[in-house]
């Protein structure tokens, strides 16, 4: 079965299909004040998040771990900012 970002289409937060580019990872809404969705993609290891109010940025060389405790936390945006923002390499999208 092929990824979202494999065919070349992501789901948006409000769950309809959009075009991607290359680089899109399939993202899932999450409930944050901050974060609209979240993405991984194992085989790159790159997480990506779009942001409420700056967009689309993918956090390289993230070990599938931290995705599954950044999905699990009480708060995503709190765990994004104490675990992931400055621990990883980023590129806005």
């Amino acid at each position: 079965m092929s990824s979202w970002w494999q065919l070349g289409v992501h789901r948006t937060p409000s769950g309809s299909l959009q075009a991607a580019t290359e680089e899109t990872v399939d993202r899932d809404p999450v409930s944050s004040s901050s974060i609209l969705s979240v993405g991984y993609e194992g085989t790159s290891e790159t997480l990506e998040i779009e942001f409420r109010e700056t967009g689309v940025y993918q956090y390289l060389n993230v070990p599938q771990f931290m995705w599954e405790r950044l999905m699990a936390a009480d708060s995503v945006g709190k765990f994004f900012n104490a675990e992931i923002k400055n621990a990883f390499a980023c590129q806005k999208v």
